[in-house]
Parts: structure tokens; sequence; C-alpha cells
């Protein structure tokens, strides 16, 4: 993103730090003239001027970057790096259209917690039941020596 989007640096460092960077501290200030002869105050004030709606041009530009930037990180996570089934446990949260849905801020932290809370640990009978399951269907294949089907047991009953 850092990269590619067009003010990177300020999604990646919100991402990085789980914040939206607040580009309100770095917003312009006008400056006014201070001399005293008039003509030489105008001109002054007319430069200062001029350069203030540059700055201010800019700093829009970075708000409204900032913004899009935000909307096409959601993308990118939800659509590249996460799997079916995260994608799903995300969108059946009960706080997904009110809270995290389009903010990639709160999309981090929802699967960082979906990720350390997984759903078997609600369910240990369930768990359970799925192991013994698997222990019980699991069969040597054809062409497959018995101490093979010993050796790996452990590694199928897993998956």
């Amino acid at each position: 993103m850092q990269r590619t989007y067009r003010y990177g640096k300020d999604i990646a460092g919100s991402l990085r730090d789980l914040k939206k960077l607040d580009l309100k501290q770095q917003r312009p200030t006008q400056q006014l003239s201070t001399e005293k002869d008039m003509d030489i105050r105008k001109m002054e004030q007319d430069g200062f001027d001029i350069m203030y709606q540059a700055e201010i041009k800019q700093y829009l530009e970075r708000v409204q970057a900032l913004e899009e930037n935000m909307n096409r990180a959601y993308a990118l996570i939800i659509g590249t790096y996460c799997g079916k089934a995260i994608q799903g446990r995300v969108e059946e949260h009960p706080d997904y259209e009110t809270k995290f849905r389009d903010n990639p801020i709160e999309l981090l932290r929802v699967i960082s917690m979906l990720m350390h809370d997984p759903v078997w640990a609600c369910y240990p009978y369930a768990s359970l039941n799925d192991a013994i399951m698997r222990m019980l269907n699991l069969k040597q294949q054809d062409g497959e020596y018995l101490t093979d089907m010993s050796r790996d047991s452990n590694k199928r009953m897993m998956y």
C-alpha cells in the first residue's frame, strides 16, 4: 500500500498503529504580512495567499486520499488476505454493518480477535466429537503399509 497508493504512507501508518492518522494537526495556516508600507504589504500578502491556497489544496487532496485509501485497504484485506472461513466469520459478526464495514482498522482488530478466539473454543464438546469422528473414520489406503499408516495417523487426524 505504501508503495502503490497515493499518499500511501498515511494509510500504512494508520494500519500499523491501528489508529486513523489525524491530519488536522498538519493543516496549513495562513500567514499575514507585517510590512508597514501598504504596496509592499499587498504584494507580500498576495504571495502568502497563493502559497496558502496551494498548501490547502494539497492538504485537502491528502485528506481525501486517506479516506479513499481506507476503503481500498478494507477491500484489499478482506478480498485478498482473508480466506473464505474468516470472511464468513467477519460478516457474521453482530457489529459488522455498524462498526467495521469499510473500516480497515476495525477489521484488523476483529480479525485479530477472531484468530485468537477460534470457533471450536466456544464449543468444546463439538470439537471433541469431531476428533472422535476423525479417529473412527481413519482408514488404511490401498497400497499403504501398516507402518506408514501408524506413523502418519497423527497427521491425518489433524485434517
